[in-house]
């Protein structure tokens, strides 16, 4: 069995399409959506588990969404996105249902993970997030929703979303962008000046100063 991760495919959406034409190929949603399916399954078996990392489908029509999904290889695990309040609202249903490979539509749907890999654990999330479970020792955070950018976000992060990477990700693709990549640092206050000695307003003062700071730069 192997073990692929991805993010974002957002099925029929036309505004992505037109958005990340480097790696979404069609000259429609259609083939847009057929060719999605084609580069999934010219990689996964199924036997493979696919960790996917949110919004699935822009379709209006979810019956058509669930005709996609039956034609995906592999066990599905879905770390639920910001587009993905239908299949949270018919959790139960789809999770009893079985796809053409003979799997369940999807093994598990959920808001986040945090699981065993080969190499380490890893933290799932549809957002990035700046800490997470065992990030201090390690532990990795594989997130989705920025589609072809990346979070400034030190430590063991890497944004696995389909128009970033114009491919699904395996497990063993995975570690080789975060191996080398020291764990993040215990604790490390990102706030300039700032002393157990601080009173309530000093303290204000350093926050207000902190937050015009960060949003400025960006």
């Amino acid at each position: 069995m192997s073990v692929y991760f991805t993010s974002d495919l957002h099925f029929g959406h036309e505004l992505v399409l037109k958005k990340y034409p480097n790696f979404r190929k069609g000259a429609n949603v259609a083939e847009m959506d057929e060719n999605l399916i084609a580069a999934w399954n010219a990689l996964v078996t199924p036997e493979d588990l696919v960790y996917n990392l949110g919004d699935v489908s822009f379709h209006k029509d979810f019956a058509h969404t669930c005709e996609l999904l039956r034609r995906l290889n592999g066990r599905h695990f879905l770390v639920l996105g910001n587009h993905d309040g239908r299949i949270a609202a018919m959790k139960n249903e789809l999770l009893s249902q079985h796809k053409a490979d003979g799997n369940f539509m999807f093994e598990q749907i959920v808001g986040y993970a945090f699981v065993r890999l080969s190499h380490k654990r890893a933290a799932l999330s549809h957002y990035p997030m700046i800490e997470w479970a065992n990030c201090h020792y390690g532990a990795l955070m594989l997130y989705g929703h920025l589609h072809a950018d990346m979070a400034e976000v030190s430590g063991r992060a890497l944004n696995v979303g389909f128009d970033l990477h114009g491919k699904i990700l395996s497990e063993d693709e995975v570690w080789s962008y975060l191996k080398d990549i020291p764990p993040k640092a215990h604790h490390a206050s990102e706030l300039e000046g700032i002393s157990e000695n601080d009173d309530v307003e000093q303290r204000r003062a350093l926050i207000e100063n902190f937050l015009r700071k960060i949003n400025r730069d960006s």
